[in-house]
């Protein structure tokens, strides 16, 4: 496994590269409750805590810097990935897409979570039309 370098713009998140691929682990600076940490339906969505989107977008950014693997660098597969949908009175953004938890089936609370290599780029597209999208009225 090749641990990603950590900067302050990826809080609450570090990230690593194990074979073929990101492993994303979510670390707040204090505790939270599990229904503030992010949730996975295994090869379904995530539930990413809206504080901490930012910063996940900074480290799939850093995984693809970091990152020597063809398929990682490659287009990517954004079909793959539904936009963000922003849950505003959960705090929350929900994204439709291949991530995987250990742990099993079903939509529960994981703080690490992996994404296939080919899926990054995906990925990094809706984080970011989700951060440049100005909030609606």
């Amino acid at each position: 496994m090749m641990v990603v370098p950590r900067s302050s713009a990826m809080q609450p998140w570090s990230a690593a590269i194990d074979g073929p691929d990101a492993v994303f682990v979510y670390l707040p600076a204090v505790a939270t409750r599990p229904t503030m940490e992010p949730h996975v339906w295994r090869g379904r969505s995530v539930l990413i805590p809206a504080a901490a989107v930012t910063g996940l977008a900074m480290a799939v950014d850093a995984v693809l810097e970091t990152a020597t693997s063809a398929t990682t660098r490659g287009t990517g597969r954004l079909h793959r990935w539904g936009p963000a949908r922003p849950d505003r009175v959960a705090e929350c953004v929900y994204l439709d897409g291949p991530v995987r938890a250990a742990g099993g089936d079903g939509y529960k609370p994981a703080r690490t979570f992996f994404v296939a290599s080919p899926d990054l780029r995906g990925l990094t597209v809706r984080l970011a039309a989700y951060l440049g999208a100005p909030d609606p009225p």
